[in-house]
Parts: structure tokens; C-alpha cells; sequence
């Protein structure tokens, strides 16, 4: 009986063992060219976990509301992706420029957004649905840096500038 219960406990131990939650992490794969491949990677066995994997352009990836944010490479529309299992929750109707810097503020997300041949810095809500956009045109590549309610950026012109969240920026 005692050898029962001590085979009873190591078949428990080891189920237990395999229960254990998966350790899983985003992570940008880089292929060829410019695109890459933002995948969910299991650090147990280090290999990709599931089959769906995003392409995008640059490794920013933001985490936002339990999620990752990233341009999608082929399209330029900006996801929000499932943090586990890359499932779209939500995508831009707009178009941003891929690879260019993400900053979330608040519940706001600010990335470099396309209209026609212009670039100008985008603030998006949780849905992803364009709110506002700088008055003025930024550089395409051009970093955002917050303080306050004033936006560092790159104008179109390659000079650096200031933006007022309040001031220079007209609702969508």
C-alpha cells in the first residue's frame, strides 16, 4: 500500500510539473529586407508558440491595455494584438508609418500617421480610431518624446520642434 501512495504522489508531482504555466514572451524575429516577424516565444522550450506570427517593420512593439501595439507591415495599420496569442483586438482605419516610434500617454496612443504625401503625429483612442492630429507635418522618422502636454519632435523641415497636445493638434 505504501509503495501505492508513493507511486500515487509522483504521478500527481509530475502532472503537477506539467501544469505549470508556459512562460511566453513576445519577440521580433528578423528576416529578410526590412520586415520582420513579431512572434510569441515560449522561454520553456524556446520555441514559437502557436502558428500566427505579425509582420512588421521594426521591433516597436508597446505593451497598452494588456495588449502589444505594432505596425503592421504590409497594410501600415497600427494593432493592438492579444499579448498570448497575436489575435487582433483592434486595427487602425488610418494609416501610420511603419516603424515609426509609439508613445502611449494615458489612454492615448501617438504615432506618425499618412495623409496624402504628408506625415503628422496621430493621437489614437483604446479602439484605435484616430481622435486628433498635429496640425503641423513631422519628419516620417521622427522620435516623440512627451513632457507635460508639449511634444518633442522632428517637423517635416528636419528641425526640431515642440507641439502643444491642446494647442497644435485638430480633432479628426
Amino acid at each position: 500500500v505504501e509503495e501505492l501512495y508513493q507511486d500515487t504522489a509522483e504521478d500527481q508531482a509530475a502532472a503537477d510539473r506539467g501544469a505549470t504555466a508556459q512562460e511566453l514572451v513576445p519577440f521580433v524575429i528578423a528576416g529578410r529586407g526590412n520586415t520582420s516577424e513579431l512572434a510569441i516565444v515560449n522561454l520553456d522550450t524556446v520555441e514559437i508558440a502557436g502558428e500566427q506570427t505579425v509582420p512588421v517593420v521594426s521591433r516597436e512593439v508597446v505593451p497598452y491595455q494588456g495588449g502589444l501595439l505594432a505596425a503592421h507591415a504590409a497594410s501600415g495599420r497600427l494593432l493592438l494584438l492579444d499579448s498570448s496569442s497575436l489575435a487582433v483586438i483592434a486595427e487602425s482605419d488610418t494609416t501610420v508609418v511603419p516603424g515609426a516610434r509609439i508613445r502611449v500617454i494615458g489612454q492615448s496612443v501617438l504615432t506618425v500617421v499618412v495623409e496624402g504625401n504628408t506625415r503628422y503625429i496621430g493621437e489614437f483612442d483604446a479602439q484605435l480610431l484616430l481622435q486628433r492630429r498635429s496640425r503641423e507635418a513631422v519628419n516620417a522618422n521622427t522620435d516623440i518624446v512627451a513632457r507635460g502636454e508639449e511634444l518633442l519632435v522632428q517637423g517635416a523641415d528636419g528641425t526640431l520642434r515642440t507641439l502643444n497636445l491642446e494647442e497644435n493638434f485638430e480633432a479628426r
